[in-house]
């Protein structure tokens, strides 16, 4: 542990021992469980805007992104499709709007917080039209099981591991932290 982390744990920490002691069935098993879906759904996410972080850059519309990739599998599932089906269509859309993101910044050179700006909020209102911003519930049980409970915890422990790996390892990911560090010298 560096130095530097030492205030974000005591924070942690401190919190944790305020909401133990304030907050009646903090440590129960159905908050715990809440806990842990939430943490996973979100780190996933920052699992892949802490890829963008590292090369020096932002991204604002990863949220927005999700959102695109979630209606489109939605759409899928509720156009009778399989469910493995409509969850490649989101990777699939997800990948599509990180890419138009990426190509919008190297290769029109524009500055990434305001063109992820402005694709969120694209993204969102694309969202917002195919939907009719009328959430799909209706989904296979077997879907749904990929986000409640732990298993967002499971899925998000496991690709942390597979990015520290990626990162320490990995040509690419080596070749990524020494782009953050300078692009011109990468």
């Amino acid at each position: 542990m560096k130095l530097r982390e030492l205030p974000a744990i005591l924070v942690l920490a401190v919190s944790f021992l305020f909401l133990w002691l304030k907050v009646p069935g903090f440590w129960s098993a159905d908050n715990l469980q809440q806990v842990g879906q939430q943490t996973g759904l979100l780190g996933i996410m920052a699992l892949g805007e802490a890829l963008v972080v590292l090369t020096g850059g932002i991204d604002l519309s990863v949220g927005a992104v999700a959102a695109v990739a979630g209606c489109a599998a939605g759409w899928r599932m509720h156009s009778g499709g399989s469910w493995i089906v409509a969850t490649a269509i989101g990777l699939v859309a997800g990948a599509i709007g990180g890419w138009i993101n990426g190509a919008l910044i190297t290769l029109r050179k524009l500055p990434p917080i305001l063109t992820t700006l402005a694709t969120l909020l694209l993204f969102r209102a694309i969202t917002n039209i195919a939907t009719g911003a009328i959430p799909y519930n209706d989904l296979p049980e077997p879907f749904k099981k990929l986000g409640i409970g732990n298993t967002p915890l499971y899925i998000f422990v496991i690709l942390t591991v597979l990015g520290i790996w990626l990162l320490a390892r990995a040509r690419f990911g080596r070749h990524l932290l020494a782009t953050g560090g300078s692009e011109q010298s990468a």
